[in-house]
């Protein structure tokens, strides 16, 4: 059955055009199977105006409030004195106060945007349709016949998860952040010569917080080698396209040092100590370099060559302004920490290792440098 709809509206003799705009209206909606009324579909209600109004509030499923200045200003009398509209009104307020102003009859319907202050007080609450627009006047429709605007989905089945045993983190690295930081990590230098290991130095700006940093890991060493808790990473020639492509990457033409924890030692140590295996997240904290190679360095290639052979290696801090300065320079070698391995993977490689991945791909924060 189509839904029985009175409009209410504000005549002005002053503005003939607006009450055929509601006329259009009301024909529109009664095109689209809601029977609209208006007062003028009727030339003179047999039991007069006043009844005939209060019988189409009264009756209608929904009666629409079209408002706008005029009907603000009529039934307010800032008009001048306007019966039909104040009679009609007052049977909304009363049906309203009746309902404890639980609504669902009376929607407010504006056809410009800007009448929305003239909307009557206790109608303000509801939802507004402005029908200068077919978006709104379509809503419109769907709310008089029923229709929601938005489908509500059924509600689904829910399968609880398994609940997860709680992880504990263990966090490891040879890498005191601060102290690293104040030292500032410049490159490498590679050094031998006969009767002793080659040596791997890591060359900082700030020799005497290097000095701690080394005098700290030759405590946990205990004297023995370190590899239990320190790993140093080379990444090599070649890389992918993205590494050749990169300025701050030198175009490719260099490698990169990492220097961080062991995770398989540290693995070990954590179990060892009581931490599960399948209870465990481990945080691995390391720094990072990029060193430039315009030509490919024989330094690099001979000391990769000699560890290799598993001979093992010295590692030892270097300062910076002295093997600048001093031609004789030779490192503290009683601060060298001894090391089985380094180890040595392409950029091609490192995009498929879990661990060093994250240093060749694009979105590596160390591209800055």
């Amino acid at each position: 059955m189509a839904p029985k709809v009175f409009i209410s509206y504000a005549h002005n003799q002053n503005k003939l055009s607006y009450s055929k705009e509601v006329l259009e209206f009301s024909n529109r909606l009664r095109e689209n199977g809601v029977d609209a009324n208006i007062d003028q579909y009727e030339e003179s209600p047999i039991e007069g105006w006043p009844r005939w109004m209060e019988r189409q509030v009264k009756e209608s499923d929904f009666v629409l409030v079209i408002s706008n200045e005029d009907y603000y200003n009529k039934i307010n009398q800032l008009d001048g004195k306007t019966k039909g509209i104040n009679w009609e009104v007052n049977v909304v307020y009363q049906l309203l106060y009746d309902d404890n102003c639980e609504n669902n009859k009376f929607i407010p319907v504006t056809f410009n945007s800007t009448d929305s202050d003239f909307i009557l007080t206790p109608l303000k609450s509801f939802t507004i349709y402005d029908v200068s627009g077919n978006d709104g006047f379509n809503r419109l429709l769907n709310r008089l016949h029923g229709i929601s605007n938005t489908v509500k989905p059924p509600i689904g089945s829910y399968e609880p998860l398994e609940p997860k045993e709680a992880k504990t983190l263990f966090i490891t690295s040879p890498i005191d952040l601060e102290k690293w930081n104040k030292a500032r990590w410049r490159g490498n230098a590679y050094l031998w010569g006969e009767g002793m290991p080659p040596i791997l130095g890591l060359v900082f700006d700030n020799y005497d917080v290097a000095k701690k940093i080394f005098e700290e890991w030759k405590l946990s060493a205990e004297n023995d080698f370190a590899d239990k808790f320190i790993r140093i990473d080379f990444i090599v020639p070649p890389f992918g396209e993205y590494i050749k492509n990169n300025k701050n990457c030198n175009n490719g033409l260099g490698y990169f040092v990492s220097v961080g924890a062991n995770i398989d030692e540290a693995t070990k140590r954590g179990n060892q100590s009581g931490i599960p295996l399948n209870e465990m997240l481990i945080m691995n904290i390391n720094r990072i370099r990029w060193n430039d190679e315009n030509v490919e360095s024989w330094h690099r290639s001979k000391f990769q060559e000699i560890v290799r052979k598993g001979l093992g290696y010295l590692l030892v801090p270097v300062d910076a302004k002295r093997a600048i300065s001093d031609s004789f320079y030779t490192p503290d070698l009683h601060l060298a920490i001894k090391m089985h391995h380094a180890h040595f993977i392409t950029g091609e490689d490192a995009l498929n290792n879990d661990m060093l991945s994250y240093i060749v791909k694009p979105d590596n924060p160390h591209f800055s440098l």
